[in-house]
C-alpha cells in the first residue's frame, strides 16, 4: 500500500512539473510574439493564433 501511494505522489510531482514547464513554455512564446510586434511596431499583428 505504502509503494503505491508513493508512486502516485511520485507520479503526481512530475505531472505538476510538466505543467508548469508547459506554462513556462508558454509564456516564452507569448514574449516572443511581443517582442516581434514591438519590432515592427504593428499592433494589428497582435495574436492571431494560440500555442
Amino acid at each position: 500500500m505504502m509503494v503505491a501511494k508513493e508512486n502516485e505522489g511520485l507520479f503526481s510531482m512530475e505531472e505538476s512539473r510538466e505543467q508548469k514547464k508547459e506554462m513556462e513554455n508558454k509564456a516564452e512564446i507569448g514574449r516572443v510574439i511581443d517582442e516581434i510586434c514591438a519590432l515592427f511596431n504593428k499592433k494589428e499583428l497582435g495574436r492571431i493564433w494560440t500555442p
